[in-house]
This record gives structure tokens, sequence and C-alpha cells, in this order.
């Protein structure tokens, strides 16, 4: 009865959550592989970032790094308000994440990926996710990402609060998942 009673009610709720839309933030990733010219984040701090493609969201397999450049977009957020960079894809064997200041210095530095304990995420998620203060640390971020299988990178952007609704939301529904 309490199965029946959920597959009716589910559906009900799930629509009413998802009638809205993404909230998290549009931005222009630009991407390089690994090269005489890229092998650490100085290079990658002076690589001239206007000049290289666009990021795609899947790389397949592949024995070389790859790095990714994006600002912060400041249209979207509220002064004062911290931004969860969130990477969609917890398969990734290293991921070093950089944010980079108006002086060009690295702000905030984490190696994480699962070649690393789970405790080197700074947020425990199943994705990789990481707090950045625009205001404090700068608004660039470089991504550098190495894996033994296939790579994808889908990247977004959260205000913290409207992140940790979403968290809490997914939470909710596993736990309704699991616990029938």
């Amino acid at each position: 009865m309490a199965l029946l009673l959920f597959s009716i009610v589910f559906p009900v709720v799930v629509a009413n959550h998802h009638g809205s839309t993404d909230s998290s933030f549009s931005i222009d990733i630009r991407h390089a592989q690994d090269s005489s010219q890229l092998t650490s984040v100085e290079d990658a701090i002076a690589y001239d970032w206007g000049q290289a493609e666009p990021s795609r969201v899947n790389y397949g397999s592949s024995p070389h790094g790859h790095w990714f450049y994006f600002e912060i977009p400041l249209v979207q957020i509220s002064e004062g308000d911290n931004v969860i960079v969130e990477i969609h894809y917890p398969t990734i064997d290293y991921l070093a994440f950089y944010v980079v200041n108006e002086e060009g210095q690295v702000s905030q530095e984490i190696i994480t990926g699962t070649d690393f304990p789970f405790d080197s995420r700074p947020i425990w998620d199943d994705d990789y996710s990481f707090l950045v203060d625009p205001a404090l640390h700068g608004r660039r971020v470089i991504i550098h990402a190495r894996t033994s299988n296939s790579l994808q990178m889908p990247v977004r952007l959260y205000s913290e609060s409207v992140f940790y609704q979403k968290e809490e939301w997914n939470l909710i529904m596993w736990g309704a998942y699991y616990g029938t």
C-alpha cells in the first residue's frame, strides 16, 4: 500500500520541483591540452585563453592532461555572495582547481580526484564541488584534469544558497528512492 501511495504522490512532487529551470550560471569555458607551453598553473595563468578553443563536455580517452579556464560572471551573483563551482563527473583521477586573483596570483588551490582520499574534496559531495568567494579569492578559475578513462567536464556554477537547496533536494530524493 505504501509503495502504491508513493508511486502516485512522488511524480507530483518531482514535477513540482523540476518545473523550475536550472539555476546554474551560464559561463564561457576555454580548453587547451597539456603541451610544452602549458605544463603548470603558472603557464596557465600566462596562457592566451582568448585564442583557446571553447570547451566541449566530452573529451573521450586521452593520455594528456586538459586545462580549462573561465571567469565567474559578475552579473549573475550578488555582491558578497559565494559561488559553488561543481564538476558534475565524479570519475576524474586527478583534478587541480585554482582560483587566480586580480594580481595574477593563485589565491586558492585544491588537488583532488579519485586517486586521492575522499576527504580531499572541500565539499563532501558525489561530484567535485568547490566554494569560491570571488571578492576574496578572485574570479578567474583554472582547472587541470587527467584521467585514465573517458574525461568529461560539465562545469556548473551556483550561488552557495542555491547549491545547498539543490543538494538538500537530491538527498530527499535519494532517501525516498532507497527508503522504499
